[in-house]
């Protein structure tokens, strides 16, 4: 697929990438893509913004995952407040709520969603959303919000069997964007891949959230941003449309969300 294509959420930062990251990258640029590494952590957000400096076609993203929340205080939020205002930071995220591990309270990860909230509105910058076991509170914190112009994208966009029609009519409503990775393609998640032609195209856009969630068929353990065109042909599969309109469209999308991936073509 010669078309250029954007993996709006990967962890470069990632310890499994440690050894060989340069190569991950520069086979993702060969491919064609750019990409958005996403922070977890304070160590990871900062990292982002140096390899959005050094590497042309990566941008960077801050902040601190709802499983990293415990234990945070106030100079940690002034340090994540001030990689944020850094013009190399193009979104604030990934943050959320995660009640799946439960290795963080839920009440301290609510704080903490609040504030990274609060600090994407002050910064203008779109806000990358993890809900894993949390879908309706999540949706229900971002609702006051999303009037104000908070953009927001609904990184790894699933739900279980009976709530993800819902939150996909929600998603619409309010104009979030989702983030389609490598769970579509697997067959057995039918609920997903069975309401994925049923997001705008205005909305949509594509991810790896690579080292994690490979795309079928596995070829690694360790996913890559280079795997992102199996997603995109999966995307196109489901929405019965080529796979050069969804390389298009969904560039498009994250180019107007993300605009330093238009200077970051090579």
């Amino acid at each position: 697929m010669n078309m250029f294509l954007v993996d709006t959420h990967c962890h470069l930062a990632d310890e499994r990438f440690a050894g060989d990251r340069r190569e991950v990258i520069a086979a993702a640029r060969a491919a064609g893509i750019g990409m958005l590494a996403v922070g977890v952590d304070l160590a990871s957000s900062r990292f982002n913004l140096e390899l959005a400096a050094s590497h042309s076609g990566v941008l960077a993203a801050v902040g601190i995952h709802p499983t990293n929340a415990g234990g945070l205080n106030g100079d940690d939020w002034r340090r994540l407040r001030e990689l944020a205002a850094s013009p190399l930071a193009s979104a604030i995220g990934e943050t959320g709520l995660d009640h799946h591990w439960k290795n963080v309270p839920a009440g301290v990860q609510k704080l903490w969603f609040e504030r990274h909230i609060e600090l994407a509105l002050a910064v203008k910058k779109p806000l990358l959303v993890h809900a894993r076991d949390s879908i309706g509170e999540v949706l229900a914190m971002l609702e006051p919000c999303l009037a104000s112009g908070l953009a927001v994208v609904w990184h790894c966009f699933s739900a279980g069997r009976g709530e993800i029609r819902a939150a996909l009519d929600f998603s619409v409503a309010h104009g979030i964007r989702m983030a389609a990775g490598g769970l579509v393609t697997f067959e057995d998640r039918k609920s997903l891949r069975a309401c994925l032609p049923g997001i705008p195209d205005e909305l949509l856009l594509l991810e790896t959230d690579a080292p994690y969630l490979p795309p079928r068929p596995r070829i690694s353990s360790r996913n890559e941003p280079a795997r992102l065109p199996r997603i995109a042909e999966a995307v196109a599969e489901l929405r019965q449309r080529s796979p050069a309109d969804i390389a298009r469209l969904t560039t498009g999308n994250a180019e107007k969300l993300f605009p330093g991936f238009v200077e970051g073509r090579s």
